[in-house]
């Protein structure tokens, strides 16, 4: 049975050791830290861990879900680079583009979406709209919100998460981040959840605010690597705050910056 110190020996060992080649070991272990608040009403997903025979199942739409919301802050919201310019697709992780790809296709359905009800609800004709008013509206639609955890979460969004599992989780991060912390969980194959030590709850419970931070300072120091020109990306990425929040920080620190030039 593993206990507390061996979790921590496992994630020192991945903190020191660990290639970042794309962002998804990270990313999965902040949506993976989550697990620490189980119990809590607040809790988004709460449904997706199960206990059963002295383990713990989580189901992978627990992952999926934060999985999204992390990848489509990064992507979509703050338009940050997750693999170098121009490297070949044979070789960037497969997850990292998956992903990129996943959310790219699903922002521009809710926002094509958005756009034809938006119209019609003017009264106009959506194949016959003017392009200028087309794209005026459609400029308007790109400023939305990424979605809300709970909405990634919800029923209304399920076949987004089932293809995050299959193409986006499954393909590389499973097996892979085995490699750096073997006794993390347990896969299962054919099935979407893995099984994990009970005692991971506590753990988390007690340490997870300490091992996002540590995975924020990793998934900064790699994406500053990728977007030379891209500037507060410890707070863009810090997603224990409300996006509108970090948002906002970042416009006060922009024009703090214009003003000082």
């Amino acid at each position: 049975m593993t206990d507390y110190a061996a979790f921590m020996k496992m994630f020192n060992s991945f903190f020191e050791t660990a290639t970042m080649v794309g962002t998804y070991k990270a990313v999965f272990l902040k949506s993976l830290a989550d697990i620490g608040d189980y119990g809590k009403k607040d809790l988004v997903g709460n449904e997706w861990i199960c206990p059963q025979d002295g383990k713990i199942h989580l189901d992978l739409n627990f992952i999926a879900a934060r999985f999204a919301k992390y990848y489509w802050d990064m992507e979509i919201a703050f338009g940050m680079r997750h693999i170098p310019m121009g490297m070949a697709s044979r070789t960037s992780p497969k997850d990292d583009v998956a992903m990129i790809k996943l959310v790219r296709e699903e922002a521009a359905e809710i926002s094509r979406a958005k756009i034809i009800k938006t119209i019609e609800a003017m009264g106009h004709d959506t194949l016959n709209e003017p392009d200028s008013v087309r794209l005026r509206i459609q400029e308007q639609i790109a400023t939305q919100k990424p979605p809300t955890l709970p909405q990634l979460a919800s029923s209304d969004m399920r076949e987004f998460r089932e293809n995050v599992i299959k193409k986006g989780i499954k393909p590389e991060v499973l097996k892979n981040l085995l490699k750096n912390m073997p006794d993390l969980y347990e896969r299962v194959r054919g099935k979407n959840y893995i099984k994990l030590d009970r005692r991971i709850i506590e753990f988390m419970e007690m340490s997870s605010p300490a091992i996002k931070k540590a995975l924020n300072y990793m998934l900064a120091e790699h994406l500053e690597k990728n977007n030379p020109d891209a500037r507060y990306i410890a707070i863009k990425i810090n997603s224990e705050k409300e996006f509108d929040g970090r948002q906002e920080t970042v416009k006060d620190l922009q024009r703090r910056r214009r003003t000082s030039e």
